[in-house]
């Protein structure tokens, strides 16, 4: 899943973003620096990530393990997620993937990343508040569905969206809830070609 921040960036209209004359020119031929003017923003809201794990308590773990074919190869891949830590206005979350090719053998641990995640933030006037409580900005609501995870059946919602890459887009699909620890019950990804699929879903929920 990729989320994008919306920065306010430096744009400089010529060649040079010195603001000093280049070499052999006069003072009345300094290049100009432009900045943008700040994107406004709108009042805070709850970030749904946060609201989401707040309902669980802090060493709750949530492990999903994804199945990826490509090129006749098959990779597993597997991803913990850990609330380290819950306070009223951030919260810190530990992931760590592990992933093991089918043919070879071969297994990859990565190290624990944690990252902070604050419970409100302020978006851009120009997305919809409501954009962010999806699975991506380009998600569409496509109908409810009961699925069924670890013998409990949860009432989800199924998104649907694609991604441009280098090759061919990305077909994904999500079932969303807020009944779990990171709300992605399950998904699957696929390109046109079938030259890949991911099949992505909870396995163990450790509640505190």
């Amino acid at each position: 899943m990729r989320w994008f921040v919306v920065g306010i960036p430096c744009v400089c209209i010529m060649a040079s973003c010195s603001g000093q004359p280049e070499k052999g020119t006069q003072g009345a031929d300094k290049k100009a620096v432009v900045e943008s003017p700040p994107r406004p923003l709108l009042p805070p809201i709850p970030n749904p990530e946060y609201v989401n794990w707040s309902q669980f308590k802090p060493g709750t773990v949530v492990t999903r393990k994804a199945v990826t074919i490509s090129g006749g190869i098959t990779v597993h891949g597997f991803e913990k997620s850990t609330l380290i830590e819950l306070n009223p206005e951030s919260m810190v979350v530990e992931r760590q993937k592990t992933t093991e090719r089918m043919d070879t053998g071969e297994k990859k641990v990565n190290e624990p990343a944690r990252r902070t995640v604050m419970a409100q933030f302020s978006p851009p006037e120009s997305i919809k508040p409501e954009k962010f409580a999806l699975p991506s900005l380009a998600a569409k609501f496509v109908r409810d569905e009961a699925v069924e995870i670890l013998g409990k059946k949860y009432q989800a919602k199924v998104y649907e969206w694609s991604e441009s890459t280098d090759s061919e887009p990305l077909f994904i699909t999500v079932w969303f809830s807020d009944e779990v620890p990171g709300r992605i019950l399950k998904q699957n990804i696929t390109v046109k070609s079938n030259s890949l699929s991911t099949t992505d879903e909870i396995i163990s929920i450790d509640l505190k």
